[in-house]
């Protein structure tokens, strides 16, 4: 079909057709339409490794929240303003298991993906307190758990 022809074919469509032929635009787009959303929790695995002779009694953990600077948690928990998520008492060298918020969104067309969204919460609070009574803190940040399940931590 020429270019002429096509032209002169829309320019007769009547208001009719162009109504059917969105309707089937419609249908067909949201045929092909999906969407996942999501929200949950994954595992965390921490691992200490204490390089001092002076061994780790406690541990505890706390998600840091996005808005919040490292200074700010660091302060926090040497003042003891903060709500620890995984305390460990006794620590006996195992890796920590905590959990870690995440949440998605994806949609895709027909097998094309439009959105693929992923956030998890990225740094992570520990305070070890050593036998002698020392109280050290660290916040580290916190890998993709789509990729790792567990991050290691030195203390000192």
């Amino acid at each position: 079909m020429s270019r002429g022809r096509i032209t002169k074919f829309i320019k007769n469509l009547s208001i009719l057709e162009w109504g059917v032929i969105g309707a089937i635009v419609v249908v067909l787009s949201a045929l092909g339409l999906t969407d996942s959303v999501g929200h949950g929790n994954h595992s965390l695995f921490v691992v200490i490794e204490n390089r001092d002779a002076d061994a780790i009694r406690v541990v505890k953990c706390k998600l840091v929240p996005r808005y919040a600077t490292a200074a700010e948690v660091l302060t926090d928990a040497k003042e003891d303003n903060v709500r620890w998520r995984t305390v460990v008492e006794p620590f006996d060298g195992k890796p920590i298991s905590t959990s870690v918020p995440i949440y998605y969104r994806k949609r895709t067309w027909f097998g094309i993906k439009l959105i693929d969204e992923f956030s998890q919460t990225e740094k992570l609070l520990l305070s070890a307190e050593y036998q002698d009574g020392r109280h050290l803190e660290k916040v580290v940040p916190i890998p993709d758990v789509r990729h790792s399940d567990s991050v290691t931590v030195v203390f000192p």
